[in-house]
């Protein structure tokens, strides 16, 4: 399938979290990430975090175009907004292809973060402050 063929291509590059915190929870951290992860993601908490990508991706697509993969619409270029709207606030998984920028953004259901693929140092610093201006961070895991 070309659509796998084309998202399979960005997960083998390089990736940072976009994220609410602002940097990696350690593995073996004091806190209970995981138990307070799960609550958020089953909570009214979870509606200002989508809601967070979304402005994310609008912000975006004003300043480059965008492939959206929607499982049952395939590649959507540029998506009205109210449509990518529904989608994110659905906890729909979605791949946002950024081709100008050789980059991916991968938002996986209702998790609390999206993963942005590239080996583009200019991406990187293209998002970042798109992702700020939301109260979004990006940061690299460590291996």
């Amino acid at each position: 399938m070309e659509e796998e063929a084309i998202i399979d291509k960005y997960l083998l590059k390089p990736y940072w979290i976009i994220d609410v915190l602002p940097m990696q929870v350690p593995a073996h951290g004091r806190g209970q990430y995981f138990r307070i992860e799960e609550y958020v993601r089953h909570s009214s908490l979870m509606e200002p975090v989508s809601r967070k990508f979304f402005a994310f991706l609008l912000k975006i697509n004003c300043y480059e175009e965008i492939n959206v993969f929607h499982l049952t619409e395939e590649w959507v270029y540029n998506p009205a907004p109210e449509r990518m709207e529904k989608w994110v606030m659905a906890h729909d998984s979605l791949q946002v292809l950024l081709p100008s920028l050789d980059a991916l953004i991968s938002i996986s259901g209702d998790d609390t973060y999206m993963t942005f693929y590239t080996s583009d140092e200019n991406a990187l610093d293209f998002i970042r402050p798109l992702a700020v201006s939301v109260g979004l961070f990006v940061w690299r895991p460590k291996a």
